[in-house]
């Protein structure tokens, strides 16, 4: 029996790839996954309405990780998957659902049937998303450089800022003494509203600010004080 895959490299190519973690989805399924699978799925419903597209754009998700992805790297492929992304994000925080994550433009290729996906996007997103510290979207710098070829602006929606980064352990001469200190990263940064300027941003600050009192977690409420900033940073009322 041949259980060999075929690859079909016609669909090996650049593509815009966004990256959503779901933070503490452990929580939201404890009382049922189909409940948290209903919650998710109806961000997104709602998203794909705001968004009034009819790109074709993909999706796949596998335990708290969701994506969206394009075929192409092209001008109409970011304009569709960034609306969308947004509005996914939005959607899911205003329903209490924190999220972090990041869109690259790199080589990804997808496998639906065998749910296989790999490819330096994919990569990029994760690895970008995965090391913020708060619940926000950022762009990674190959989607930044994809942007600016392609003669768009980067600063439709997103600010230029020192995103906080997870904390790292730094070792000095001594062995036996170290020390953890806060890092930032200079990224092209998302956070709730920001980009539509549509005066919901009041709406994303409630909604860190209960989520951040109903956790008892000092590592869950520096994420959402570091969101909180963010917003307060550019303009958003506490």
């Amino acid at each position: 029996m041949n259980e060999r895959l075929n690859i079909d490299l016609a669909r090996i190519g650049k593509k815009w790839v966004s990256c959503f973690d779901l933070l503490g989805f452990s929580k939201l399924t404890n009382d049922s996954i189909i409940q948290a699978f209903d919650r998710v799925e109806r961000c997104l419903l709602e998203a794909k309405q705001e968004s009034l597209c009819d790109h074709k754009l993909r999706r796949a998700w596998f335990s708290d990780t969701f994506l969206f992805y394009t075929e192409d790297d092209s001008s109409s492929s970011f304009g569709a998957i960034d609306l969308l992304s947004k509005n996914f994000f939005e959607m899911a925080l205003l329903r209490n659902i924190p999220m972090r994550g990041a869109m690259a433009c790199d080589e990804f290729y997808a496998d639906e049937t065998n749910r296989i996906f790999i490819g330096s996007a994919l990569v990029d997103a994760f690895r970008f998303g995965e090391k913020c510290n708060w619940v926000g979207f950022v762009l990674c710098p190959s989607a930044v450089c994809q942007i600016k070829k392609l003669g768009e602006t980067v600063s439709n929606g997103y600010k230029l800022c020192d995103v906080p980064t997870k904390q790292k352990i730094v070792r000095s001469a001594e062995p036996s003494e170290e020390a953890i200190v806060e890092c930032s990263e200079k990224m092209q940064a998302l956070l709730c509203g920001v980009h539509l300027g549509l005066g919901n941003g009041s709406q994303f600050m409630r909604a860190l600010k209960a989520m951040s009192e109903r956790t008892d977690s000092p590592k869950d409420k520096v994420k959402y004080t570091n969101s909180i900033e963010f917003l307060n940073h550019f303009g958003i009322p506490k």
